[in-house]
C-alpha cells in the first residue's frame, strides 16, 4: 500500500478507536494558509425553502443553477446551493458561537486559523448538534437551517446517483486534494474540501489533503452517522463513529420555511 493510501486509512482506523476524553483547549500556531478555493461574497443573506427531491434518471445532474447565501451568527456569509430538492451550505461551518451567543469549541488543523478560514473548523458532534440529541436540531446552523440527519444525506446522494459516484460530484477539483482524487468533478457545487479531522484523545490531526468527514445529526449512543469523503476514489463511505472525535459541518436548509 503505497503512503498516501495509507495515511488516509490510518485516520479512519483510528476514528473507530476513539474515546471519550475531555478536549483540550485549542491553541494556535503560524502555519501557511492552504488555498481557499471558495470565493468570499458579501451579498445579503438568504435563506432558501427546499422542496421534495427528484432523483435523475442518469449518473449526470445539471450544474447548480440557483445559489444563495446565509449567515452564521458570528456574522460569516456562506454560500448555498439547491441540490435537487435541497438547499446545502457550499461550505463547511467555521461559527464560533452559538444562538445565544456563547463561546463553543472549535478546532482548527493544525492550530492554525488560516485553515477554519479556507476549510471550515472542526467540531465534536455534542458541539455541533449544540447540545441537542434531537436528529435534524438547528445545533449550530443559521436559523432555518439544521445538521442533516441520515435521511438528509441519503436523498442527496441518491440525487447524485447513489453512493459509489456521489462523492465525486461533491469534492472539488482542485490541488487543495492530494491526487488522484479519483472521479472529481464537484457537479453538484457542494465544494466539498479535504479538511482533515481531529482526534481529540490521542491530539492527533489526521487526513488534511486526502479526505473529510461530515457530521449526521442521527445518533446512536456515544456514535452518530459520519459520511466520508476521500482522495482515492469517487464513494462516500457511511461511517459511525465516536462523537468525541472533531470533524466537518454542514448545514441543509429547513423543509418548509
Amino acid at each position: 500500500m503505497n503512503r498516501t493510501v495509507s495515511i488516509f486509512l490510518l485516520f479512519v482506523l483510528l476514528l473507530t478507536g476513539c474515546s471519550q476524553t475531555a478536549a483540550p483547549a485549542p491553541t494556535h500556531t503560524d502555519l501557511p494558509a492552504p488555498p481557499a478555493t471558495i470565493p468570499a461574497t458579501t451579498a445579503p443573506s438568504v435563506t432558501p425553502s427546499p422542496t421534495e427531491t427528484t432523483i435523475p434518471p442518469t449518473d449526470t445532474i445539471a450544474p447548480p443553477k440557483e445559489t444563495g447565501t446565509v449567515v452564521d451568527f458570528d456574522g460569516h456569509t456562506y454560500q448555498t446551493v439547491k441540490i435537487g430538492g435541497q438547499w446545502w451550505m457550499a461550505e463547511s461551518l467555521r461559527v464560533t458561537t452559538n444562538s445565544q451567543g456563547d463561546a463553543i469549541t472549535r478546532y482548527c488543523y493544525e492550530n492554525d486559523e488560516a485553515n477554519c478560514e479556507a476549510y471550515g473548523g472542526l467540531y465534536t458532534w455534542d458541539a455541533a448538534m449544540d447540545g441537542s440529541s434531537t436528529e435534524g436540531a438547528q445545533g449550530l446552523c443559521p436559523d432555518g437551517w439544521h445538521i442533516p440527519s441520515d435521511a438528509d444525506w441519503a436523498v442527496l446522494f441518491d440525487y447524485l446517483g447513489g453512493i459509489e459516484i456521489a462523492g465525486g460530484k461533491m469534492k472539488t477539483t482542485g490541488a487543495e486534494w492530494q491526487p488522484p482524487n479519483e472521479g472529481a468533478t464537484n457537479q453538484s457545487g457542494f465544494n466539498g474540501l479535504p479538511a482533515g479531522g481531529y482526534i481529540i484523545h490521542l491530539d492527533l490531526f489526521e487526513g488534511f489533503g486526502y479526505g473529510v468527514h461530515f457530521w449526521s445529526s442521527t445518533g446512536n449512543g456515544d456514535k452518530a452517522g459520519l459520511p466520508t469523503i476521500n482522495f482515492e476514489d469517487a464513494t462516500v463511505m457511511l461511517l459511525n463513529e465516536s462523537k468525541q472525535i472533531s470533524a466537518s459541518v454542514r448545514c441543509v436548509g429547513d423543509a418548509g420555511e
